[in-house]
């Protein structure tokens, strides 16, 4: 609920902030404004809108991409993890078994925000044990070794990458692109303001702007903020297997 409550109060304080600058913008610009610089005004308004905007989509989109890709490794570290335990819950191995279900336990008592860099020497004691007792099925022989070392190794490959995607920021300069852009706008919409652009488009794209700036800087940290990957899939291991 918190990240609705979120990107609407980011919408409608963008649009705030837009009106309230667009008001300052027409004050402080004098003299009034002739036919000529209309038709300029108009022209830069929309060359930079389509610039911007294609700026603020391409990196929205990549912001995004990051975002469902950090989910689909945990979802892929989870389907190992409930594998692995499947497999040794099968054999009958119960040390196994407890070492798979606190390995689960301790990832989420880390945590996959930031904390968990500082953190995971926990997890990396587990996996370590796990390959070695597995490393020693497989000088024995042993019948699902050669499975059990793949899935653990999917788990520790899945789980550097979850700490690699803890954050991924967007250059600077996206940034100073983002804003500068919104207030050149602005600024050439002050020319034609009671004619092309009335208060409502004003409020609008002020908005837009402001969510767009938002929601891109939340899917760059996907572990954290209010809009994050979740693990679920760990809880409903746990409550599976007890």
């Amino acid at each position: 609920m918190l990240p609705y409550i979120a990107s609407l109060f980011t919408f409608i304080a963008g649009g705030a902030i837009s009106i309230a600058v667009f008001w300052a913008m027409q004050r402080l610009r004098q003299p009034p404004a002739t036919e000529g610089n209309k038709d300029f005004a108009n022209s830069v308004a929309f060359r930079i809108g389509a610039i911007h905007a294609l700026v603020l989509s391409l990196v929205f989109a990549g912001s995004l991409n990051i975002f469902l890709e950090s989910e689909e490794t945990l979802d892929l570290e989870v389907v190992a993890a409930g594998k692995l335990q499947l497999l040794y819950e099968h054999s009958g191995n119960d040390v196994r078994v407890a070492l798979v279900k606190e390995y689960m336990v301790v990832v989420l008592e880390e945590g996959l925000g930031p904390q968990q860099i500082r953190m995971f020497g926990a997890s990396d004691r587990i996996l370590n044990e796990l390959f070695a007792q597995i490393f020693v099925d497989l000088s024995k022989s042993m019948p699902g070794a050669a499975t059990a070392l793949e899935l653990v190794a999917t788990i520790y490959e899945k789980r550097t990458q979850r700490i690699l995607d803890v954050e991924k920021p967007v250059l600077g300069l996206f940034w100073v692109v983002g804003i500068l852009g919104f207030f050149l706008i602005l600024y050439a919409m002050t020319v034609n303001a009671r004619s092309v652009f009335g208060f409502e488009m004003i409020f609008i794209y002020g908005g837009v702007v402001a969510l767009v700036l938002y929601l891109t800087f939340e899917m760059t940290t996907p572990f954290s903020n209010l809009i994050h990957v979740e693990p679920d899939g760990f809880y409903r291991l746990l409550g599976f297997y007890g």
